[in-house]
C-alpha cells in the first residue's frame, strides 16, 4: 500500500488491517505476489484512484520484479506475460472449464533464494530449445483445450532436475500421479509444492488414492483440490 500511495503522490491514511493468510509461505505458491496484489487492490479502492486491473498489473509486476504470479493474482485464470524496462505486456488465456489442480504441500519449506541457487547460470542450446518448445505447446494447448498435450507441455529441463534434491519424494509423487491418470504434474514455482492437473471427473478417485500414498512416504503432505479462479483479486464489501 505504501508503494501505491507513493506512486500516486497521495498521503497514506491511517489504516487498521486484519490479514488472514491462507497461502503457505516458502512453498512455491506465490504468496508474496498475492500480498502485493491484495495491498494494491485495497489501496486503489481506499484512495479513490480507480485504476484499471491492467494498470494495477503493471504496478504489481514492477514491485514483484516479474509478472508470473502477480498477473494471475490480479486478472485470474492463466496469464502469459513479459516485463521490459518500460512496460509489462500480457495475454489472458481461458483455462478449460473441466480442469482442476491437485496441490500437494509438504510440511517442510524451501527458501526461494536456496531454490534459485541450485540453478545453473548457463544452459545448453538443446535444453533451451526443449523448454521453449514445451512453453509454446503449453500455451497453444490451453488455448485450444487440448489437455492431452499437457504432459509433454509441462516437461522441463531447466529447473525441476536441479531442484529434485530439495524436494524428497518428488519423482515418486510424479510417478504416482501419472499412474492415477493425471494429465500432467509439475513443481509449483520454486517448490517444494507439487501440483497435478486433473479433469473434474478424476477428483474423487485421485484424492482417495493419492492421500493414501502420501501417508506412506516421509514428511507430511497436505492435498488440496482447487479450481482456477477466473476472475482474480477483487473487493468484497460486506
Amino acid at each position: 500500500m505504501v508503494d501505491f500511495y507513493t506512486l500516486v503522490d497521495k498521503p497514506m491514511p491511517g489504516v487498521r488491517l486484519i490479514q488472514e493468510d491462507y497461502i503457505p509461505h516458502t512453498r512455491g505458491l506465490g504468496s508474496s505476489a498475492a500480498y502485493i496484489v491484495a495491498g494494491l487492490i485495497a489501496a486503489n479502492d481506499l484512495s479513490g484512484c480507480h485504476f484499471s486491473k491492467h494498470e494495477l498489473a503493471q504496478i504489481a509486476a514492477k514491485i514483484e520484479g516479474h509478472p508470473d504470479n502477480s498477473n494471475p493474482a490480479i486478472l485470474g485464470g492463466m496469464v502469459v506475460g513479459a516485463l521490459s524496462r518500460e512496460e509489462m505486456r500480457h495475454v489472458k488465456i481461458d483455462i478449460p472449464e473441466n480442469l482442476s489442480f491437485a496441490i500437494m504441500v509438504p510440511d517442510f519449506p524451501v527458501e526461494t533464494e536456496k531454490s534459485r541457487g541450485v540453478l545453473p547460470y548457463n544452459v545448453t542450446r538443446k535444453d533451451a530449445i526443449f523448454n521453449s518448445s514445451r512453453a509454446a505447446l503449453l500455451v497453444a494447448s490451453m488455448m485450444t483445450g487440448n489437455i492431452d498435450n499437457l504432459k509433454m507441455a509441462m516437461d522441463d529441463r531447466l529447473h525441476q532436475p536441479y531442484r529434485l534434491p530439495l524436494v524428497p519424494g518428488m519423482n515418486d509423487i510424479f510417478s504416482k500421479a501419472d499412474e492415477l491418470g493425471a494429465k500432467a504434474s509439475y513443481l509449483s514455482g520454486a517448490g517444494p509444492t507439487i501440483a497435478s492437473v486433473l479433469t473434474d471427473d478424476m477428483i474423487d478417485d485421485f484424492t482417495v488414492k493419492m492421500n493414501g500414498y502420501l501417508s506412506t512416504i516421509p514428511h507430511k503432505w497436505t492435498l488440496e483440490m482447487l479450481k482456477p479462479d477466473l476472475e482474480g483479486a477483487r473487493i468484497i464489501s460486506e
